[in-house]
């Protein structure tokens, strides 16, 4: 009864008449927070209509759902990202609350034209790296390269026309240096290791084993963006921590940034 009086007050906040509206969500799915008996969920709409009308909004508008957690997980499995459905809903302003699933197809060829560009691949071609695939989400260029003996994942945080190249330009740079650049990163990061795992039995051989940790530092990604230049993200199989190092090109590695792995190897 508390939760239901509860959905009932939150539902009071919008307009008292219910609309029939066709949606083109997002690139991202629903994110919500909730306790055990109420949650309340998201997910961004791009661009939507009434349905018997053709006009097309387009602007920051969000989908909204208010309920507990199975309810909301229920939804996120029947309203997907990059999708177009048609919805029984209460609005406003830029909040749309969702009451119902309507069950008709949508043929407006403006809303599917949107979608379709929503999902259109973005490819940045670098002149030394290669070509970079926009992963939307997160608004980062990702691309694979070989790093040593293996690949790794290099990701390029995504800027306008001119900073982008300034960010790739960061990127070539780190690459051509990347031997000296490393050994600095590896060492930076056993001597943060050594003092996060501090021990008496640590102590006794610290230069074996900070020489250890450097060689069995394991590289998954790199980060490149402009305001930090650059993080490199390591797994340490000694100590059975992920430890990610950022700094610039001119100054070294300048943080370390420590998580215990609960991963399967």
């Amino acid at each position: 009864m508390e939760s239901y009086n509860e959905i009932q007050k939150f539902n009071s906040n919008f307009g008292k008449n219910f609309q029939e509206i066709t949606v083109v969500t997002g690139i991202k799915g629903f994110s919500g927070y909730g306790d055990k008996k109420l949650w309340e969920a998201a997910i961004n709409i791009t661009a939507w209509k009434y349905i018997d009308i053709d006009h097309i909004f387009k602007g920051k508008y969000f989908l909204i759902v208010i309920g507990d957690y199975k309810y909301c997980q229920e939804l996120q499995n029947k309203i997907k990202p990059n999708s177009i459905i048609s919805l029984k809903v209460r609005r406003i302003k830029n909040i749309i609350l969702l009451f119902k699933i309507l069950h008709d197809t949508e043929t407006n060829i403006k809303l599917k034209q949107i979608l379709k560009e929503q999902v259109r691949p973005i490819i940045y071609k670098d002149e030394i790296l290669g070509k970079f695939k926009l992963n939307k989400p997160d608004n980062v260029f990702r691309k694979k390269i070989k790093w040593k003996n293996k690949n790794i994942g290099l990701y390029v945080k995504k800027y306008s026309v001119k900073r982008q190249v300034e960010a790739f330009v960061v990127a070539q740079k780190m690459y051509k240096e990347k031997l000296n650049l490393e050994k600095k990163i590896k060492e930076f990061a056993a001597e943060k290791l050594l003092k996060y795992k501090k021990n008496s039995f640590i102590e006794a051989d610290k230069i074996n084993k900070k020489k250890e940790i450097v060689k069995k530092l394991r590289l998954d990604y790199i980060n490149i963006s402009l305001k930090n230049n650059f993080s490199f993200h390591y797994y340490d199989p000694i100590f059975g921590c992920c430890i990610s190092i950022s700094g610039s090109l001119e100054k070294g590695p300048l943080k370390a940034i420590i998580e215990e792995y609960f991963g399967i190897e």
